[in-house]
């Protein structure tokens, strides 16, 4: 999915971001994705954060990854 969609809900519009940028670059760093997507520190961080926490996301040493329901949400795409 190379289109940015924009919804009335911009912190889902960079949710759905960060997990496709993962999809395509598994094991990106903060900054990578941060930066690669444009998106404010600080949105990032909670973010990632709060996807981590729902399992949406796994870290690993410093790098991101999908968790096992951020690929089956994935793959249904």
């Amino acid at each position: 999915m190379n289109q940015t969609i924009t919804t009335s809900v911009p912190a889902l519009d960079k949710t759905v971001r960060i997990c496709s940028y993962l999809f395509n670059t598994p094991g990106a760093t903060f900054s990578q994705i941060q930066q690669d997507l444009g998106l404010p520190k600080s949105s990032t961080s909670s973010l990632l954060n709060a996807l981590v926490d729902h399992h949406l996301l796994r870290q690993d040493r410093g790098r991101f990854f999908l968790g096992q329901i951020g690929r089956a949400s994935c793959r249904e795409r």
